[in-house]
């Protein structure tokens, strides 16, 4: 096998592999002998026919067969031969075959950039002294227990903020009905068993803390003014009215940092636990720290958007939330190239095999 290497870039490289008629004639042989046994040929027993016939009545066939199963192998062998990293295929073109003279084909591909190592060793790093108050790791447990709350059902008080609160709620934009003022959106204007969490993320803001102080079977009336960089257009800016009753009242409840809540963390003791939180804070410094900390907050508001949208939708085919648009995600990104790999095959398609009319 004759291979030679062109440069066609700072990391790509044209690869012709050139292969003779000896090198090609069992793997070819054998594929006159898999038609043989499956064609069927006029005047001969199926699998009875010479090797001439087959040949001769499936010519085009067999030699797209045969670039089928020869690219892949020959390409392989001859990056073993050439020693050669490939990290991506860009293409194969120009094959050519025959049984006389062999395959003849280019294969274009990425290869690792050749660059040499900078002196590394023994560079003098200088060690950040962090210090950890007893505040931080106060707030870190605070995030574990929270992160364990439950929502319990309570009817003797009245709503406080953090409560889960379950409504049934009506209401209009500046004297029109929501169906008008935001057609998408009219599922805004009322709802059934609604769950607003007071002081947290709300679909519709302002409303929560109207319902502050309210008790079960109570009803109120909640002014609510829409910020102007809403995200139902139509609704931003405006003002708002709605007709409230109070259905049940749920309080969250933190965990105990028990032994059952210690066994999650692998640890045995609060001590233990705050200790390992301390020294959390210790290996990062504190501007990575606040950084991971803000993009780890961005990305859990941004999965709680994400998470709110399709429940509002798989909601309101239900009923029994109140409807609301959510933006159409971007496309996704076209997918890259396959990296080569010994299960990389030619893309040439399989011929079927034809009937003698």
């Amino acid at each position: 096998m004759d291979v030679t290497l062109e440069d066609a870039g700072p990391c790509r490289k044209v690869m012709r592999v050139r292969a003779g008629a000896q090198e090609v004639r069992d793997d070819y042989a054998k594929l006159v002998n898999l038609y043989a046994k499956q064609a069927k040929v006029a005047g001969f027993r199926k699998g009875k026919a010479p090797a001439t016939v087959i040949e001769r009545q499936f010519k085009d066939g067999l030699a797209e067969h045969a670039k089928e199963e020869l690219v892949p192998r020959l390409y392989h062998d001859a990056l073993k031969q050439e020693n050669v990293s490939a990290v991506a295929i860009v293409g194969v073109t120009d094959v050519q075959f025959s049984k006389d003279e062999g395959i003849d084909f280019k294969v274009t591909l990425d290869v690792a950039p050749q660059f040499k190592l900078p002196r590394y060793k023994k560079i003098s790093l200088k060690r950040q002294k962090v210090e950890v108050e007893d505040k931080q790791v106060d707030e870190t447990v605070d995030r574990i227990r929270e992160s364990r709350a439950r929502f319990e059902d309570v009817d003797s008080r009245e709503v406080r903020d953090g409560d889960l609160v379950k409504i049934d709620y009506s209401g209009t934009c500046e004297g029109k009905p929501f169906a008008e003022v935001a057609p998408e959106n009219s599922g805004l204007g009322e709802g059934t068993d609604f769950l607003v969490l007071v002081g947290g993320v709300e679909i519709i803001p302002g409303l929560g803390a109207g319902l502050v102080g309210a008790a079960i079977g109570d009803k109120r009336t909640v002014d609510v003014a829409f910020p102007e960089d809403y995200r139902v257009e139509p609704l931003a800016g405006k003002q708002a009215v709605f007709d409230v009753e109070i259905k049940g009242i749920r309080e969250k409840t933190l965990p105990e940092l028990d032994e059952s809540l210690l066994k999650e963390f692998e640890v045995e003791s609060e001590d233990e636990l705050r200790g390992r939180c301390a020294r959390t804070f210790r290996l990062r410094p504190s501007v990575k720290r606040k950084a991971g900390c803000e993009a780890k907050s961005a990305n859990i508001c941004s999965r709680r958007r994400t998470s709110t949208c399709r429940r509002q939708s798989s909601s309101r085919k239900r009923g029994w939330l109140p409807g609301t648009s959510c933006e159409e995600s971007p496309a996704r990104a076209e997918p890259r190239s396959r990296l080569p790999n010994s299960r990389t095959r030619y893309s040439t398609p399989r011929p079927r095999h034809r009937r003698n009319a």
